[in-house]
Formats: structure tokens, sequence, C-alpha cells
């Protein structure tokens, strides 16, 4: 009986050593390469959202009707007589005059009209007379003369002077222009026969013709 079991222990210690060691089973070759994962980041640009190509529409105004019953037509101003007295504005007085006027702006030495009438009121209550005084001025030159004293205007004792200048009260050596301007200036005086004040030069208002034209 010992040797049966001395026996199976050296059967199996046997069987352990010499028992060949299975070589390991070989992986079989791969047969493709592992996919490569690639991961791209796309960057997508915001899409501009597009313009109004017009403006947005105006309302539309609202239009209001009004029926007026016509008014009846006013009379017509009465026109101002012919050859009428001409007002000068009251600026040229100076500050000193007011309510200029000449009735016409001719003059003529060999036709009609041959006068011309001068009217001013003196707004300085020390002015009691007015002195006209005048010059020429060629139209178709450079010659201005020197200034000549007509005189003193007649006077109302209120303050309202006037004057008839004939054309012979030019003086004999300024007739001779064939069209010239006749300028003229007034100077109120006070009873010293002092200037008080003056008015504006007043020009190319009257025309004067030597001829008839």
């Amino acid at each position: 009986m010992r040797k049966l079991i001395v026996l199976l222990l050296a059967l199996v210690l046997t069987a352990c050593g010499v028992a060949p060691t299975p070589a390991p089973t070989p992986l079989p070759p791969p047969t493709a390469a592992p996919p490569e994962v690639v991961v791209v980041t796309v960057v997508v640009p915001a899409t501009p959202m597009p313009q109004p190509t017009q403006e947005p529409p105006t309302p539309a105004p609202q239009v209001i009707v009004v029926t007026a019953t016509p008014e009846a037509p006013q009379p017509a101003a009465p026109a101002a007589p012919a050859g009428g007295p001409i007002a000068l504005p009251d600026d040229l007085g100076g500050g000193f005059f007011k309510n200029i006027t000449i009735s016409g702006d001719t003059i003529k030495l060999r036709c009609e009209p041959s006068s011309i009438t001068f009217t001013a009121t003196a707004l300085n209550p020390y002015i009691v007379s007015v002195e006209l005084w005048y010059r020429m001025e060629d139209q178709q030159g450079t010659w201005v003369t020197e200034w000549k004293n007509r005189g003193a205007m007649q006077t109302d004792n209120n303050g309202n002077f006037t004057l008839t200048f004939q054309v012979m009260d030019i003086h004999p050596d300024l007739r001779y222009y064939e069209k010239a301007w006749m300028d003229f200036q007034l100077v109120g005086l006070n009873k010293q026969n002092e200037p008080v004040g003056r008015s504006q030069k007043i020009v190319k208002q009257i025309t004067y013709f030597k001829e008839c034209k």
C-alpha cells in the first residue's frame, strides 16, 4: 500500500515537472489600421440681417378741406393824380425835416416843366426859416458844381415851408449842361439866422434838361 502511494506521488511529480508549457497562441495580424478620429472646429460667421432698402413709408398727411366764403372785394384806392407831388423818404430829412416833396422829377430850360415846387416840415421848433441849396451834377460826365443858395422858402409859421423853383433860378454858369441831376439840400435856421440842422444831400431825384426831350 505504501509503495502504491509513493508510486502515485512520483507520477504526479513527474507530470508536473516535465509537462511542457503550451506556447502562447499568436494574435492574428491586424487587418487594418484603426481609424483616426479628427475633430475639426468650424466657425460659422453669423449672417447679418439684411437692411431695409427703403425708408419706412411716411404716413399720408391729413388733408383738411376748408371752404371759405369769399369776402366782398375792397374798393381800390383812388389813384394819385398825374403830375402829383412826389414824396421823398423821411430819413432824407436828416432828423430835422419830414414830409419833403417835389412836384416833379424833371425841369427843362427851353420847355415845360420849367419849375418845381418843394415842400417840407421842420421837426425842430427852433427852425424858423429854411434855405434851399442846389448844385448840378453832369449825367454825361464827371463834373459836379459847387452849391448855390436859392434863398429862403416861404413859411406858414407852423413849421411848414414851400418854394417854387424856376428854371431861370439856376445860375447862368450852371445851365450849359445838356442833361444833369439837380441835387438839393435844406438848411434850417433859427431867429439869429444861424444853422440849426440840415437835411441830407438829396441827389439824383431831379433831372435837368437844357433842350426839349
